[in-house]
């Protein structure tokens, strides 16, 4: 409901009481003047000070009557946007995956976003033939936009780390996919873009990289060897 429906539930609400109010304490300090002895100049400030004062009561009236309307309501909506930000919070760390921790690595993952959903998000599994896939990422912006974003490079590398593919080929084809979905969706915006490294790493420490987003380092425990 906009201010001029306020307005409108006002008058309907109050009815013809205010305008007879208003219509007396009008008439009757012109009555009340025009008998008395006062100068003219006198009167017109009494007349003035009269319509001012009418004029306060009015509005402090009104007033109320939208503070007692509208801000309950507010109060309300703030209420559930911030508890439906915290659902927002909760929901994208479900989708990242649990630590994982074998007799080979020791995985672990965490986002602080500036938003309750935000553009940053990691992913890491193994595949078929028992390698250890890593991805670390962030998407343009901040908010619901970038976090969805995010959630479909997430999404398509779960899918294609399976097919025996290099993490070059699966940047690629996860391009290709977030190129097809722009051209048939017309409403995706086609600016935006993610950083985004994808890691593969064989149970004998063997790695494969590609892709650009943080630096990372290598350290080997049993040469005491660390590498960037």
């Amino acid at each position: 409901m906009n201010l001029k429906d306020y307005i409108k539930s006002y008058f309907q609400r109050v009815g013809w009481i205010p305008p007879i109010i208003n219509l007396v304490c009008f008439i009757a300090p012109i009555v009340f003047l025009q008998n008395s002895s006062f100068s003219e100049k006198e009167k017109i400030l009494l007349y003035l000070g009269i319509i001012g004062f009418i004029y306060l009561v009015n509005y402090i009236s009104f007033i109320f009557f939208l503070t007692k309307k509208i801000l309950p309501e507010e109060e309300i909506r703030s209420k559930m946007r911030k508890r439906y930000r915290k659902g927002d919070d909760r929901m994208q760390s479900y989708l990242f995956p649990l630590p994982l921790d074998d007799e080979n690595y020791e995985i672990y993952g965490r986002t602080l976003t500036y938003n309750p959903i935000g553009g940053d998000f990691y992913n890491f599994l193994t595949d078929p033939q028992g390698n250890y896939w890593i991805g670390i990422g962030d998407s343009v912006g901040h908010g619901y936009l970038a976090g969805i974003f995010s959630m479909m490079i997430f999404q398509n590398m779960s899918l294609l780390v399976k097919h025996n593919l290099s993490p070059y080929e699966v940047i690629e084809q996860i391009n290709e996919d977030l190129l097809k979905r722009t051209e048939q969706n017309p409403k995706i915006n086609p600016n935006l873009y993610a950083t985004f490294l994808l890691i593969k790493i064989d149970k004998e420490g063997n790695l494969e990289h590609s892709g650009l987003h943080p630096s990372f380092v290598i350290h080997q425990k049993k040469r005491e060897k660390t590498k960037s």
